[in-house]
């Protein structure tokens, strides 16, 4: 079964449970799994949605129909093999008293806000994350933990989590993995809901990021202390790049810059090697936990006492030591900007 199958049939079961509706009977020759409609403008790819079907005896004939946009599709299926219908077109969960479009795989987000509202009985946020990845859920600045169950089918499980109502702003964000998030309201009545609002796609450890890092290489040339004055100039810094994981996203933007192919130029990043012990620094003053040097590099202290990132034959972004004086233009950073969580 399909991710978003999945998810029609989890909030149908979970709006029965609260209203107490007995769900149909899972056999029968006519079925309404969905309320189909076109995907809006401002949905970024089309979903990959789909209806599964298994007839109980052979020379069975199947009949999908969709009004809008119009799509028919007749099969004859053997008895026992699950056939799938595939179809471009988006889906709305419709029921007595809730009305909640899908969040697609392709649109899944890492951080989310969700407004509570007081006069409510119950304010609750329904997650769906990698069933591998349920660790990393936070609530603001805390863990959020809560039991997790399966979607059967799909690499995917979903958890429910009750908020206060007290707190009206709320942030739900994934350290490392992409989710859906849905608020779910709960009167005495009914149960209403949406999905809950996308404040950034992809997943940082560090929190929400409202305003992504920029990396800019130099149009100037200089030595390595005249590069440090140049990105402080517009606002940046002599780029430091302490994890592998910042080197990767340094080294894509480059790519976008110029600073692509080997044996163009070199550039200065902020690792310094210090004249009293010898040993690198950052001047971030991070511990210098992650290299990347080029092959037989670095050299002695009377080689280079400052380092230079160039593109080697491979195509990878590596380092090297060299003579400080020596002109060549900066690598400046700006970090991200983060959403406060307080």
């Amino acid at each position: 079964m399909e991710l978003m199958s999945a998810i029609v049939l989890l909030l149908g079961a979970f709006y029965s449970a609260l209203t107490a509706h007995c769900l149909p009977n899972s056999f029968g020759k006519e079925f309404i799994t969905a309320f189909p409609e076109n995907i809006a403008y401002y949905h970024p790819t089309n979903p990959n949605n789909r209806v599964v079907i298994t007839a109980l005896y052979s020379n069975t004939f199947v009949t999908v129909t969709m009004k809008d946009p119009s799509f028919i599709e007749t099969q004859q299926l053997s008895a026992g093999v699950p056939y799938d219908f595939l179809t471009t077109i988006g889906t709305e969960l419709a029921r007595p008293g809730l009305l909640l479009n899908l969040i697609p795989t392709a649109s899944f987000s890492s951080c989310y806000l969700i407004q509570t509202i007081t006069n409510v009985q119950n304010n609750q946020a329904l997650l769906v994350v990698p069933t591998d990845q349920t660790q990393g859920v936070k609530l603001g600045n805390g863990l959020l933990t809560l039991t997790w169950t399966p979607m059967i089918g799909t690499g995917y499980s979903w958890g429910l989590a009750y908020l206060q109502a007290y707190e009206t702003s709320h942030i739900i964000w994934h350290s490392s993995s992409k989710m859906a998030v849905y608020y779910l309201g709960e009167t005495t009545n009914s149960v209403f809901g949406n999905p809950a609002a996308s404040l950034n796609t992809d997943p940082d450890s560090m929190g929400c990021v409202v305003k992504p890092a920029l990396v800019e290489l130099g149009t100037q040339q200089g030595g390595w202390p005249e590069s440090i004055q140049y990105c402080q100039t517009l606002g940046y810094s002599l780029v430091s790049l302490n994890t592998e994981e910042m080197l990767l996203s340094v080294a894509s933007k480059l790519r976008e810059s110029g600073l692509q192919a080997p044996g163009q130029h070199q550039a200065w990043i902020g690792l310094r090697r210090s004249s009293l012990t010898g040993q690198w620094y950052w001047l971030s003053q991070q511990n210098v936990s992650f290299t990347h040097w080029a092959k037989n590099e670095p050299g002695t202290t009377t080689e280079g006492q400052c380092a230079m990132m160039f593109v080697d034959p491979d195509g990878n972004y590596t380092w090297s030591d060299q003579s400080c004086c020596e002109a060549l233009p900066a690598v400046c950073y700006q970090g991200p900007t983060y959403l406060s969580l307080w």
